[in-house]
């Protein structure tokens, strides 16, 4: 019986789309000019429609809400 090559078995592709450069400084700036007291929607919505990724967006705020004060004071590496 002849031997049968298998085709070799895809790749999921794990690439992502690139970020824009700054997207994460830009959403701790615009959670930080709306203020602590903002809700997480209001925030989301500034960010999507400032260009950034709902998802950014939402990861951001959460990171940016439990920073500490002196953290949301620094310049964000982004």
């Amino acid at each position: 019986m002849p031997k049968t090559k298998k085709a070799p078995a895809k790749k999921a592709s794990k690439a992502k789309a690139p970020k824009k450069p700054g997207a994460v400084a830009q959403v701790w700036q615009i959670a930080t000019k709306l203020g602590p007291k903002a809700e997480r929607k209001e925030v989301i919505e500034a960010c999507v429609k400032a260009g950034l990724n709902k998802f950014t967006a939402a990861t951001q705020y959460h990171r940016w809400k439990h920073a500490t004060p002196a953290e949301r004071a620094a310049p964000a590496a982004g």
